[in-house]
């Protein structure tokens, strides 16, 4: 009987523990990763959180209100048309590989190409935007924006390979 007892004891001091082991990792699991791929399909853009690229930028420039209004709305812009180029990409990657099967490569090429011609459209849109982003700033933020837009960069690129599926929690890149 004492052994029934002192085994029944243990099993259940032993599910509480595994209990409240699994509490504890799950309520200090890794969140997301800092900066998610910038594309879709995915998470939204990144620019309002506290550590996004947006944010950085106008806390890291010290922007007025006027600054910062006029800011939203070039990032409001861009965004806009980044979603549509992106949402373009997206379509014709999955045209891509679907073409897998057929097994043609003239396609295949042909794709190819029209991916590179939207991809070069996303760039030269970004590339604008932070250049509409460097006019706002006035002298002395211009220097720091100079000196900053390479981390800013940095934020919106996707992850490592390897990385995105691991939440780091770590700070952002560049820090």
């Amino acid at each position: 009987m004492k052994k029934i007892t002192f085994s029944t004891i243990v099993i259940i001091l032993l599910l509480v523990l595994n209990s409240l082991t699994l509490a504890f990792m799950w309520a200090h699991q890794p969140g997301p990763a800092p900066f998610p791929p910038f594309g879709p399909p995915g998470p939204p853009f990144a620019h309002d959180r506290p550590h996004g690229p947006g944010m950085f930028l106008m806390r890291e420039l010290s922007f007025d209100d006027k600054q910062k209004q006029e800011f939203e709305k070039l990032r409001d812009a861009h965004r806009e048309k980044a979603r549509t180029i992106q949402d373009s990409l997206h379509a014709l990657k999955e045209q891509l590989f679907n073409g897998i099967p057929g097994g043609d490569m003239a396609q295949a090429n042909a794709v190819a190409d029209k991916i590179a011609s939207f991809q070069k459209q996303l760039e030269i849109v970004t590339y604008e935007h932070f250049k509409q982003v460097r006019e706002l700033c006035n002298d002395e933020q211009k220097q720091k924006f100079d000196k900053i837009i390479g981390r800013v960069l940095e934020m919106m690129a996707p992850p490592p390979p390897g990385m995105a599926a691991r939440g780091s929690g770590g700070p952002p890149p560049g820090r």
